[in-house]
């Protein structure tokens, strides 16, 4: 049995089958999906730019660390920035540490800036993050599943770009050339039901309890 608040593309379970080699299985694989716990419509609210660089653009990085220097600056609640790699992480420093937003609680103009680095121990940022009552946590993958920010714990989630798979790493490229011999189009069968499920998974740090509340801010304008 197998449960997960992200195993399906809307009700459709096929990606995942396909994934864990389970659509060739007799008998066929049961699944179910039940309706949400929580009231999205009250708890949370999803923003997203109209007008911003897309991710490919040479300003996209530095942009992205504008809109969290302006979160550090003109809010009291606790950010997490997810983000798809180190690179656009130091950049996102880069202009904190600008704007006197540093990971010095004593020097800090605003709430801790806590960046994940090549190496650094999740479970000590976690600690971190949890102890302050103003933090700003920027994270990778690490951060994108699995870690738990209940009530005010969190209350700002920024997603920084969609979490697509990198066309060019070998694994990606053998699981396209497969979708495609089996003669489907392997960005839509594959790379997009992929981002989707990273997506939730991402967007499920924010609400955790029946209690919680806050915003979910997508920069990436696709």
């Amino acid at each position: 049995i197998m449960t997960s608040a992200t195993l399906a593309v809307g009700e459709d379970f096929t990606h995942l089958m396909g994934e864990l080699g389970l659509t060739r299985r007799h008998p066929p694989t049961l699944t179910a999906t039940c309706p949400s716990p929580f009231d999205y419509g009250r708890q949370v609210r999803i923003l997203t730019p109209r007008y911003f660089p897309a991710p490919g653009d040479a300003d996209f990085s530095r942009a992205v660390g504008e809109v969290m220097r302006s979160l550090g600056m003109n809010s009291d609640h606790k950010t997490m920035g997810l983000y798809t790699s180190y690179h656009m992480i130091r950049q996102s420093v880069n202009v904190l540490s600008e704007a006197g937003l540093t990971a010095d609680e004593r020097t800090s103009c605003g709430p801790v800036v806590l960046a994940q680095t090549p190496g650094t121990a999740t479970s000590a940022l976690l600690d971190r993050f949890r102890r302050h009552r103003r933090a700003m946590l920027l994270g990778t993958a690490t951060f994108w599943e699995g870690v738990d920010f209940p009530g005010r714990d969190l209350e700002i989630l920024v997603v920084t770009k969609l979490p697509f798979l990198v066309p060019n790493d070998p694994w990606v490229e053998a699981r396209c050339e497969k979708v495609a011999a089996a003669g489907e189009n392997p960005f839509t069968k594959f790379m997009v039901r992929d981002a989707i499920l990273r997506l939730r998974q991402g967007f499920g740090r924010l609400i955790r309890r029946m209690g919680d509340r806050g915003v979910v801010i997508i920069l990436d304008n696709r």
